[in-house]
């Protein structure tokens, strides 16, 4: 087989049919489907094993709710083909789509990344284009970092890399951007790589139960151990691959979630003197310029006071006159 397809599926039995037919239908054959069920309490469990019982192609995992990224990474490690792609339960495909990506493999032996567009579907009907790209074939680093999308799906991920000597795994402890990070700490082991026009991937974006609706709110450490990810994650690949010029957008992302983090430790119920400790352990010197990049005039100067601010007291001062803190 060619292809390992991986679909996380948890509480989407009134989609999942929809999204494995779509599979089964493709003009492309040459796949193993794996579904991961992540303790579902509705009929998706059944609805699995009944396809595994009609396709010799499919394979069921049933384990305890652990969330996406553990069914995700329960899947790669089940996983038999060369190439590996995911798609969400409540998505679909158009009957080409996995023909065009893995045309992309044949054309180009070279490759180790393949990255597609979607189309976003919204109350019955398709509303917009997710992602769109202009095909591209190459090595240009900048370009990749610059350009690739955070969604799981639509990409090409090759097997040997997702399971070399650094071992790629989507992040569990993190409740939400795991695909972002997922594919940035990829693509530092990317040469050569493909965008595509395709865009017959079809994300539906009105499923209020959908992981990117539910993220429920974040702790403080997760706050963290995302902000930490990424900026640790970035940082190695520019530093890795040379990049002379950073893309804006990805500068802001570390900052936004840097932000956040700080912010969600005001939120807790701690006193001045943790607050004061935790900003100076979690957030060393180093680290403060990234808030030069965050959005919003008012945070920007709140940014650069406690870049500036060394016993950051003033700073503290100002965030809890914010959050309405004693």
């Amino acid at each position: 087989m060619k292809l390992s397809i991986i679909i996380p599926v948890y509480n989407v039995e009134c989609y999942l049919h929809q999204c494995i037919d779509s599979v089964l239908g493709s003009t492309f054959t040459n796949y193993e489907l794996i579904l991961v069920d992540d303790g579902s309490t509705d009929a998706s469990g059944r609805i699995c094993d009944e396809y595994a019982v009609k396709d010799k192609r499919i394979r069921v995992f049933h384990q305890e709710n652990g969330g996406v990224s553990k069914a995700r990474n329960v899947g790669i490690d089940n996983a038999n083909a060369p190439w590996i792609t995911f798609i969400d339960a409540d998505d679909w495909i158009s009957g080409t789509f996995l023909e065009n990506l893995y045309k992309a493999v044949e054309e180009h032996p070279d490759i180790d990344f393949v990255q597609a567009g979607c189309t976003n579907y919204r109350n019955g009907a398709i509303a917009d284009v997710e992602q769109h790209y202009v095909y591209y074939h190459g090595d240009n680093k900048e370009k990749l970092f610059s350009e690739f999308r955070g969604l799981a799906v639509s990409k090409l991920y090759k097997r040997t890399i997702l399971n070399g000597k650094n071992k790629v795994r989507y992040d569990e402890k993190l409740p939400s951007l795991e695909d972002f990070l997922f594919t940035l700490d990829y693509i530092q082991y990317v040469n050569h790589y493909v965008f595509l026009s395709e865009e017959g991937y079809l994300y539906r974006r009105d499923n209020e139960k959908s992981i990117t609706n539910v993220q429920g709110k974040y702790t403080y450490s997760w706050a963290l151990q995302l902000y930490k990810h990424m900026s640790r994650s970035i940082e190695a690949y520019i530093s890795q691959n040379a990049i002379k010029r950073v893309p804006r957008h990805r500068r802001e992302a570390v900052a936004k979630y840097m932000w956040l983090a700080i912010n969600v430790l005001y939120r807790m119920g701690i006193t001045k003197e943790e607050r004061l400790q935790r900003l100076h352990h979690d957030f060393p010197q180093e680290e403060k310029r990234n808030l030069l990049y965050v959005e919003g005039k008012k945070n920007r100067i709140l940014g650069r006071l406690f870049i500036y601010d060394a016993s950051s007291i003033l700073f503290d001062y100002m965030m809890c006159r914010i959050h309405h803190k004693a």
